[in-house]
């Protein structure tokens, strides 16, 4: 996928691994320090769930296009701080749908999201997406706090999910 290149390319001090069945485990760290994220699911963070993330795709959509990966901090010894899932050209050409954005529960509020969102926002661009969009469950409210705080505007909803959606050709 054009936007691995593109991460990396944003995102120099950071490895970007993508995340497969023979090396998912990295993940676990990440997934067992957010627990508060799964409860509105009504779920549990075990390796179930990042293989389940790992293949997940809307119905009819062609997996090649899926991108989930580790980020991962150089200079902590390749420490993963956040777990990213992004679809390309999803739900329309054009789009990226970031379908999870998970930072390590030790690293919440210390500007890591912020981070990896300005990081995916400036790949996007550079890979000629034109707009990001994701999904809030409607009552985590500290997720639709972040994602307003870090430009994105709410722009309908669909259940209990509110969709949010950032232009890429606005200032950056």
């Amino acid at each position: 996928m054009r936007m691995h290149n593109a991460l990396m390319q944003t995102m120099p001090h950071y490895d970007i691994v993508s995340l497969t069945q023979d090396n998912y485990t990295i993940a676990r760290e990440v997934y067992f320090t957010n627990p508060e994220y799964f409860a509105f699911f009504g779920g549990v963070s075990d390796d179930e769930s990042i293989l389940n993330a790992m293949y997940a795709v809307p119905d009819g959509f062609d997996i090649s296009g899926k991108l989930f990966v580790a980020i991962c901090d150089k200079n902590q010894d390749g420490k993963v701080v956040a777990v990213i899932d992004l679809l390309a050209d999803y739900p329309n050409k054009g789009n990226l749908w970031l379908g999870l954005l998970l930072v390590h529960g030790d690293l919440h509020g210390k500007g890591i999201g912020a981070f990896v969102v300005d990081g995916v926002v400036k790949a996007a661009s550079s890979a000629n997406f034109d707009s990001i969009r994701l999904g809030i469950i409607e009552k985590n409210s500290n997720a639709i706090r972040f994602w307003e705080k870090v430009s994105f505007t709410h722009e309908g909803k669909s259940n209990d999910i509110l969709v949010f959606q950032r232009g890429l050709h606005e200032s950056l």
